[in-house]
């Protein structure tokens, strides 16, 4: 990839991003976090200035491809103490029940097995630790999800990841997690089979 690509597709991403309405769901996702928090996203400095300064420590999961200057200049401009760690959301490099809370805005799409990311998430959340989430899921709409899953290229090129193929709540459940809030909502100004999500805490108390 040239390094005009490299300028350009991040900004386009920013700016539909900002069409769609994904940055105030950022924010929603980010603003209850508490304590130690580990954020798992492909590109943790969209978050960074969305999250209380109140917070303990900021603990930031970011893939190889994403990592480089702009994360740590970023995180240089924060007062709480913020690590950036190279990682994967199916394979966290990190301890056991370390984290008060865990945020994952639009990541796990981009794990090969989602179930397996949620058992690496469960285990690196303290006892009763919340996971605060918005991810991209199938609808519990059946006309929607018709076209989800006959246009699962478009939000591979749309989204840069491919869906995850299961109702995101169902899979929480199915994983351990006690839902204490979630809400399937639609990206704005979007078709619905590329914008569904679901947004929620839920609980690593069984």
């Amino acid at each position: 990839m040239s390094n005009s690509n490299f300028f350009i597709f991040p900004r386009l991403t920013e700016l539909t991003e900002r069409l769609a309405g994904v940055e105030a769901v950022r924010q929603r996702a980010t603003e209850c976090a508490t304590g130690h928090v580990l954020e798992l996203s492909a590109r943790s400095h969209n978050n960074l200035f969305y999250y209380p300064r109140t917070i303990t420590s900021l603990t930031a999961l970011v893939s190889g491809r994403a990592l480089g200057a702009a994360p740590r200049q970023h995180a240089r401009q924060v007062l709480f103490p913020v690590d950036i760690r190279e990682g994967s959301c199916d394979q966290i490099p990190l301890k056991d029940h370390r984290f008060d809370c865990v945020v994952s805005t639009f990541a796990l799409g981009t794990a090969p097995n989602v179930d397996l990311a949620l058992q690496e998430i469960k285990r690196v959340l303290k006892p009763a630790g919340r996971l605060l989430f918005a991810e991209f899921g199938l609808s519990r709409d059946r006309k929607v999800a018709t076209w989800q899953r006959r246009f699962g290229w478009l939000n591979r090129a749309f989204h840069g990841v491919a869906l995850p193929m299961a109702i995101f709540e169902d899979a929480l459940a199915s994983n351990g997690f006690s839902l204490r809030s979630s809400a399937c909502k639609y990206l704005q100004y979007v078709p619905r089979a590329l914008g569904c999500y679901y947004e929620g805490v839920a609980s690593n108390e069984e």
